[in-house]
């Protein structure tokens, strides 16, 4: 497992996956993520947020393990069509066997693209004949001042982080890419990346990369949209498609974005009334990942039923108590 440093694990989270591949025999668990805010982050209204699950790629309230087959994963991963890489199996966020990661290694290598979550997704699923997918998390996703994401993506925060990480890098960008701050771009250049280095593994999966272009194009915000628009346009030419229009049908972003929804509705409808999260941790003196940590465990057994105890509880409990003792 690789986690970052403002990242953790949830109370009993080794226990949990231990289970897991007991009772199934997978060699590769990954699942849901809890999230926490720092108090460091750049966007001041999210500082101190708490979300044992939530709408985005953490969304199901549902507990339960599934066991998945890669294939299916790999190819919505590949049409876009799930958020990011986050439904496949994966060394980040994840637990993966040993053997596994050994069949990514060539020449002394592992990670061949500058965006090693991404690979390291592809390098783990498209080895694997099945993994389990939790749907109870037992990670918890850090976001702070120094989270590169953070500073890629989010419109409030400033991009020190991801220019130094891309200044830092050492391995060269695939060649069909066009490298910009895009979710979409990023997934097609890991896999494109892990696809020359292991072909073999990846018979019968492509990348459509006018589909690409149009998903990286709906998915902008103010803060990526010029980047991302001169790698479209570069990329459009490279490989021989008509030039897209700089600002697609609000349809094509809305259509995208409903599908992605679809799933989380069911987890809405379900679980409404659950209790997922404090908006301000620092408000109940949460001012880390460990304590986070403890906070989210404790939504994890009260969502899961846990036998807390109430004033209706405690007076029926005194009741029972009573009578019993003036039975005798």
């Amino acid at each position: 497992m690789f986690i970052g440093g403002d990242d953790g694990l949830m109370p009993g989270a080794i226990d949990y996956v231990n289970d897991i591949v007991t009772r199934t025999g997978v060699k590769a668990v990954s699942g849901r993520w809890s999230h926490y805010i720092w108090p460091n982050f750049p966007d001041e209204e999210l500082r101190g947020s708490i979300k044992v699950c939530g709408f985005g790629h953490n969304t199901h309230l549902k507990g339960g393990v599934e066991l998945r087959t890669p294939e299916t994963w790999l190819r919505k991963t590949l049409k876009f069509e799930t958020q990011y890489i986050y439904e496949l199996a994966n060394l980040y966020y994840g637990f993966v066997h040993r053997s596994i990661i050994d069949k990514s290694v060539k020449d002394g290598i592992y990670f061949r693209s500058i965006t090693p979550d991404a690979y390291a997704a592809f390098a783990t699923t498209l080895n694997l004949d099945s993994y389990a997918f939790s749907y109870r998390p037992f990670c918890i996703c850090g976001a702070s001042g120094r989270s590169n994401g953070a500073s890629a993506f989010h419109e409030k925060s400033k991009a020190d982080e991801s220019q130094k990480f891309s200044a830092e890098n050492t391995l060269p960008i695939h060649k069909n890419i066009v490298y910009c701050p895009s979710l979409e771009v990023i997934i097609s250049e890991a896999f494109s990346q892990f696809s020359d280095a292991f072909p073999e593994k990846c018979t019968g999966l492509r990348i459509d990369y006018e589909l690409m272009l149009k998903n990286a194009l709906a998915s902008t915000n103010d803060k990526t949209r010029e980047e991302v628009l001169r790698a479209v346009e570069l990329m459009a030419t490279r490989h021989n498609i008509p030039p897209l229009p700089h600002h697609l049908p609000q349809k094509v972003g809305l259509l995208s974005k409903i599908k992605k929804m679809i799933p989380h509705l069911n987890a809405l409808m379900s679980g409404r009334k659950r209790y997922i999260g404090i908006k301000k941790s620092t408000d109940i003196h949460v001012n880390d990942i460990s304590e986070a940590s403890t906070i989210l465990g404790l939504f994890i057994e009260i969502n899961s039923e846990v036998k807390f105890e109430t004033v209706q509880t405690q007076f029926l409990n005194r009741l029972q108590s009573y009578f019993s003792r003036v039975g005798k």
